[in-house]
């Protein structure tokens, strides 16, 4: 998978802790995150492709999370995530694009659905593009899920 695709799916899943009842998780994934493990369909993403500088920054209002991925200083991936449901375990999101793609396709104007983990300076995010969402955080040979696990950047 090349790095647009994994950037544009990290963007959208950062964003899926928005909202008014999710204040405590609002707060947690305020800031910017790098990259440190990805993989879709059951196969990791490759260490090259994880050594590229690859990070997402997320600024919550109100009831909606904006993201912004980038690939060193190049913007790949913009798009608003807005909280569905409050778990135990994770939130489900949903996230639409308005900027950025996979390999396969152009993520501008589409929604998928998504869930959020986030705990202390890890975040772990997984969605797919069928419908409804991940019941955790695994992939599957041709599940179409993708799984990404971010790190905070302390400043």
């Amino acid at each position: 998978m090349r790095l647009s695709a994994l950037m544009a799916c990290a963007a959208g899943l950062v964003l899926g802790v928005a909202g008014t009842a999710a204040a405590d998780h609002l707060s947690k994934c305020e800031g910017i995150w790098k990259l440190v493990s990805a993989e879709r369909d059951g196969k990791a993403v490759s260490k090259e492709e994880l050594d590229k500088e690859v990070t997402v920054s997320c600024a919550v209002k109100g009831d909606t999370v904006k993201i912004v991925a980038k690939r060193g200083d190049t913007v790949t991936t913009e798009a608003t995530a807005k909280l569905v449901k409050k778990g135990d375990k994770y939130d489900q999101y949903d996230i639409t694009y308005a900027k950025g793609r996979t390999d396969e396709v152009d993520l501008k104007g589409k929604t998928l659905h998504g869930i959020i983990q986030v705990d202390g300076d890890t975040m772990k995010v997984c969605w797919h593009g069928a419908d409804g969402y991940p019941k955790d955080f695994s992939t599957a040979k041709d599940s179409s899920c993708a799984l990404r696990t971010y790190k905070r950047v302390k400043k």
